[in-house]
């Protein structure tokens, strides 16, 4: 059996780096616009699932979900257990915000009142993140292992991939679910993101 050594660059990720270089190889940036002729926008082949939150490690972890693009189900990677693989309706997107609650503490009276949309807004641009797919495509076409590398991967994966490296270029950090989410469906669901935050904070 082999042994892989986790190798973490000194760099962080940010939504707005990967928002703005969009973070998708001109190879999958192809299969995105072809999903979107498909499906339709980050509207609508995306949808706000849950928020989960870890107080102890600072962090919350937004939940989403997209449909697959050509069949009523597909196989996808049974995470935590990057190996195991089940069949779904839905995919799961995770986008997890670290030391959230240390950015909110710079918010004048968090605590005590509601924080606005431009407030998560600013925290979304200086916190750190960590994200996850269960396609097919992000577990073994490199995604995953490439946000290893940067300490952003829930779900860490070790292993680069072999065959997939001559489809993609350098800017590989995203699949096309997660492509679609950051450049065009998560602002969408900006109030939906700030309205669970302060449900969570009046808890």
């Amino acid at each position: 059996m082999k042994h892989y050594k986790r190798i973490t660059l000194d760099e962080d990720l940010r939504l707005s780096d990967l928002m703005k270089s969009a973070s998708m190889s001109a190879f999958t940036k192809n299969w995105k616009n072809v999903r979107q002729s498909i499906i339709g926008s980050g509207a609508k082949s995306v949808k706000i699932k849950s928020m989960k939150v870890n107080r102890k490690k600072d962090y919350i972890t937004f939940v989403f979900t997209s449909v697959p693009t050509y069949t009523k189900s597909s196989q996808a990677v049974d995470f935590p257990n990057t190996d195991n693989k089940k069949r779904v309706k839905k995919y799961t997107q995770e986008i997890r915000i670290l030391d959230f609650f240390k950015w909110a503490d710079t918010k004048p009276g968090f605590k005590e009142n509601e924080m606005t949309v431009k407030e998560i807004k600013e925290i979304l641009k200086v916190a750190n993140v960590q994200l996850s797919c269960n396609c097919m495509s992000f577990q073994f076409q490199g995604m995953n292992a490439i946000l290893t590398t940067f300490d952003a991967a829930i779900y860490p994966e070790l292993r680069m991939p072999k065959r997939w490296n001559k489809y993609h270029n350098d800017d590989n950090f995203t699949c096309k679910h997660l492509g679609i989410l950051l450049t065009s469906g998560l602002n969408i669901y900006i109030n939906n993101m700030t309205q669970m935050i302060n449900k969570y904070i009046k808890v």
